[in-house]
């Protein structure tokens, strides 16, 4: 049966766009407020310039320019693509350019997503023009202190040997300024290759010929503990952190060179404390908290944790009319030692808008337990991609932004982007909207 959730009333939400403001009614909760840069917005760097494009963005909890994202920006002599660092009313500054110097040699050809923490250092990956990639940081919130944390070629920390970087994906920096994120490292003595996922930390933040600390936190061919003899095997690229520790998807066998043996895949958590180290949340084909036939198939995207190591994560489900869930991993009710729980299931109902829940993606979770989910509603008020959250005090259900909701100066929001959420559960959106402005896509920031 679904679950009927309470909550969700009409609520004055405030809308800032370029120092104007504009209050209105909407079916979002209370003390929603929506801050928006939008395109052609000149208050990023000032001067002659303006934003043209921009990609999702990613929101810290510090003062000031607590937000990061991939964009271009032009001016009188043309246009430049980097990656922006901006406060709530979209003013900002360059942290790194197309064709700009990276540390260590070379320049930048291009980025992935960025990510900023609450004292406002960002860490990003960087393709190089010399066809090298990286992973680089700022230090110390300043745009001008960049430091190079590892680049393709470098030594990896893994033994027995000498591996050297082949390939990286976008890096999370936590509030303490580690640097986490997925490596590829080949052997320097014959063609083997190994994933894994990485932190470096501390010193200046060069791992590579600086004085901070780089660390494997878990590599292809590491055991599961409980896991019957399974091992971590191939990696998903994206990896979540926080200061508890770090969650991951991975493919798992009792044999990582086996061509015949059908791999399982696995959601993990480890907390850099060492205290529990590698720990498994959940594996395709195990039991659910839904009891009979229901076990995990399979998990579509990256898990997400919190500073006391909840992980929340969606899965689909082999069998019976629950066939999909968003799960939450939670230590005080005993979890991984017992199953994760199904805290939003597929056809549960949110109550006032009256929204049918399924297909659910992009899981992110705040320190206080809140889970921050897209959903795609059907019969209700909502339309298309739309953006909920789950408290998790009580254990209602609000819906944020749908693709009908009111926008700023007289828009309605159209298409529902990608969102990220920061450990104040500060949430971040990207979408389009119709109506009365000459803009079209924005960053939304709902707080």
């Amino acid at each position: 049966m679904p679950q009927v959730f309470m909550g969700g009333l009409n609520k004055v939400v405030t809308i800032l766009v370029g120092g104007a403001t504009l209050v209105g009614l909407s079916l979002q909760p209370a003390r929603a407020q929506i801050t928006v840069a939008v395109r052609n917005d000149a208050n990023l760097l000032g001067g002659a310039t303006v934003l043209k494009k921009f990609r999702a963005g990613f929101v810290g909890d510090g003062s000031g320019e607590r937000i990061v994202f991939r964009g271009t920006v032009r001016d009188t002599t043309g246009s430049v693509q980097g990656v922006f660092r901006s406060d709530d009313t979209g003013s900002g500054s360059s942290i790194a350019e197309r064709d700009g110097v990276a540390p260590g040699g070379s320049t930048y050809r291009n980025f992935l997503q960025p990510s900023i923490n609450s004292t406002g250092d960002v860490a990003w990956y960087g393709f190089l023009g010399d066809g090298r990639s990286g992973i680089f940081r700022i230090v110390g919130g300043d745009p001008s202190a960049s430091r190079r944390v590892f680049d393709t070629g470098a030594i990896a920390p893994i033994s027995p040997g000498t591996y050297e970087f082949t390939d990286f994906d976008a890096p999370e920096i936590t509030d303490s300024g580690g640097v986490v994120f997925w490596g590829e490292a080949e052997s320097t003595m014959s063609s083997t290759r190994l994933e894994g996922v990485f932190i470096c930390e501390g010193g200046n933040g060069d791992c590579v010929a600086g004085t901070a600390a780089p660390f494997a936190l878990v590599s292809t061919g590491d055991a599961i503990p409980g896991g019957g003899g399974r091992l971590v095997c191939e990696f998903d690229r994206a990896v979540r952190a926080s200061t508890y520790g770090v969650a991951f998807r991975a493919q798992t066998r009792t044999n990582c060179n086996s061509l015949t043996e059908a791999s399982l895949d696995g959601v993990f958590r480890i907390d850099f404390s060492g205290a529990n180290g590698l720990e498994l949340i959940a594996l395709a084909g195990g039991a659910t908290d839904l009891g009979g036939v229901a076990t995990y198939q399979l998990f579509r995207e990256a898990p997400t944790i919190e500073d006391d190591g909840l992980v929340a994560f969606t899965a689909n489900l082999s069998s019976g009319p629950i066939n999909e869930a968003v799960f939450l991993c939670d230590p005080a009710d005993g979890c991984p030692g017992i199953a994760a729980e199904s805290i939003v299931r597929k056809s549960d109902i949110v109550p006032i808008v009256n929204d049918e829940l399924r297909n659910f993606a992009a899981p992110q979770i705040a320190d206080n337990g809140d889970v921050v989910f897209t959903a795609r509603p059907r019969d209700g008020t909502g339309r298309g991609p739309s953006i909920y959250i789950r408290r998790y005090a009580g254990g209602t259900v609000e819906r944020i932004v749908t693709g009908s909701s009111f926008g700023p100066l007289g828009t309605i929001f159209k298409r529902i982007g990608a969102h990220h959420t920061s450990p104040s559960g500060t949430v971040i959106f990207r979408a389009t909207v119709s109506g009365a402005a000459t803009w079209r896509t924005g960053l939304f920031l709902w707080q």
